[in-house]
């Protein structure tokens, strides 16, 4: 019988207020011996990025992060969100980075990651 490891969802930016250009990270998600994780993204406000604003960042020892590459719908001035369902990874640490194009409102991130 297999057994499962999980972290369930975890808050990793709350509502964090975003405004002029500026770039936001969310804390990160440990998850060593965890494959797969997925992230819920959400904006409030008239939040606008451009194509390619909000990225999901990985990184051996929670120092140095690379962008994942993966494509992310960006916030468009309206409330909205975004779920990333990523696999397959052999990472320790995973977070998401947004930098804001212009308009203002809040940034929350939660994140949950699995593996057997």
């Amino acid at each position: 019988m297999s057994s499962y490891r999980a972290i369930y969802p975890t808050t990793l930016m709350n509502a964090q207020s975003v405004s002029g250009t500026a770039t936001y990270h969310s804390n990160a998600l440990y998850i060593p011996h965890l494959t797969n994780c997925a992230f819920k993204i959400s904006w409030d406000g008239t939040v606008t990025g451009n194509n390619g604003s909000v990225i999901v960042e990985v990184s051996m020892e929670g120092t140095d992060y690379s962008d994942l590459g993966m494509a992310i719908t960006s916030p468009n001035g309206s409330p909205g969100f975004d779920v990333i369902n990523i696999q397959g990874l052999a990472v320790q640490y995973v977070r998401v980075t947004y930098t804001n194009a212009s308009g203002s409102g809040t940034m929350s991130v939660k994140g949950s990651a699995r593996g057997i």
